[in-house]
């Protein structure tokens, strides 16, 4: 059985990318990773790593109404 991974940092893309050295850590020992972003950003990560099976989410802005 292959082990997996879920990795939760699903915000910003700068975020992403300097957590994408762990995603590749883990993919390079046999894990597969699974990792939810933002559907905004899904064909930019898709086109550029293949490491790692993303899941798409939908965007939905903060209400600033207190």
């Amino acid at each position: 059985m292959k082990k997996t991974l879920g990795l939760i940092q699903s915000r910003g893309i700068g975020d992403i990318i300097i957590a994408l050295p762990i995603a590749k850590y883990y993919h390079d020992r046999g894990v597969e990773v699974y990792w939810p972003i933002d559907a905004r950003f899904l064909p930019s990560f898709q086109n550029a790593v293949d490491y790692v099976k993303f899941i798409p989410f939908p965007f939905h802005p903060q209400s600033t109404d207190s």
